[in-house]
């Protein structure tokens, strides 16, 4: 096999390095792509399971505790409207608002 020339060497590690950086960019695109797909997916699941309760356990605490969530998060008509225990509940069958969870207690200081 002939000897390559220094300057026939770096052509062919510049072309080599070109092909991987395409290579790297397509891999790195399809990751990006692998996690948005992951993170759609765990989204349509929660929200599986956030209508399920509401559609057949509407009376239930944790139910109530979704109504509150959804109201004070959905600001739009056509999300509310999306919604239909939100748009027909009028202000006194709302579910009284979450308590907000109690501070944390500061760590006792060391004794001496």
């Amino acid at each position: 096999m002939p000897r390559l020339k220094s300057a026939d060497k770096l052509e062919a590690l510049r072309r080599q390095q070109t092909e991987i950086a395409a290579k790297l960019k397509e891999a790195e695109a399809a990751d990006r792509e692998q996690k948005k797909d992951r993170q759609r997916r765990r989204q349509e699941l929660a929200g599986r399971v956030i209508l399920d309760l509401l559609q057949n356990r509407p009376d239930s605490e944790a139910a109530q505790h979704v109504r509150v969530a959804l109201d004070s998060v959905l600001k739009r008509a056509a999300d509310r409207a999306l919604f239909p225990e939100l748009a027909t509940a009028s202000p006194d069958e709302q579910p009284a608002p979450m308590p907000a969870p109690a501070p944390a207690e500061p760590p006792a200081a060391p004794q001496p």
